[in-house]
């Protein structure tokens, strides 16, 4: 098989994932515009965690179009973690649960990953009303740690690595290779 950092972005597969935690209103609109994408060869994964909400009957009403996953406990870092164990995809996406993708998003991410030594991108991600910018640009130090920066600053001289959301969040997706077997959460 090609190593995923050698296939074309059309013939890159994504597995999304989407952790939630008694979001069952707002992970409904989430799945729908996630199933509007128009990407051709995606999964997409919902990772529950230990809710008491219905968000449990809403993944089973879409068990034939998603993979549901489990996470005993009320903890992000290891939903994600459990979410990329399922996945199948060439590239996994990470989005929230209280988010909804525009219907070009991985066609956008995947555009990317058609240089070899692109091993992470993120997205532009605008606020509820749609108009408002909630994150566009921000620095990573090698801790992680984001930085909001100006659109105008050339980064590439600090020697940082450059995002376009923070780098623990929201609009975000890496390589599987790279994932498979690290705890990145």
């Amino acid at each position: 098989m090609t190593e995923a950092s050698q296939i074309q972005p059309a013939l890159l597969s994504f597995s999304v994932v989407v952790n939630t935690y008694n979001r069952m209103r707002t992970l409904a609109d989430t799945i729908k515009g996630l199933l509007g994408l128009d990407f051709p060869n995606f999964e997409i994964i919902v990772v529950n965690g230990p809710s008491t909400d219905d968000t449990n009957a809403l993944l089973q009403r879409y068990a034939g179009f998603i993979k549901i996953g489990y996470c005993p406990a009320a903890n992000l870092s290891q939903s994600r973690n459990i979410g990329i164990a399922l996945a199948a995809g060439d590239i996994v996406a990470f989005i929230d649960d209280d988010a909804i993708p525009h219907p070009a998003w991985l066609t956008k991410l995947g555009s990317h990953y058609r240089r070899p030594e692109v091993a992470a991108v993120g997205g532009f991600t605008v606020d509820k009303t749609g108009v408002k910018w909630q994150a566009r640009k921000t620095l990573c130090d090698r801790y992680g740690d984001a930085y909001y920066v100006s659109d105008f600053l050339a980064p590439r001289c600090l020697g940082w690595v450059v995002t376009t959301t923070p780098c623990s969040g929201r609009s975000r997706s890496l390589r599987a290779g790279l994932a498979a077997g690290v705890s990145w959460f």
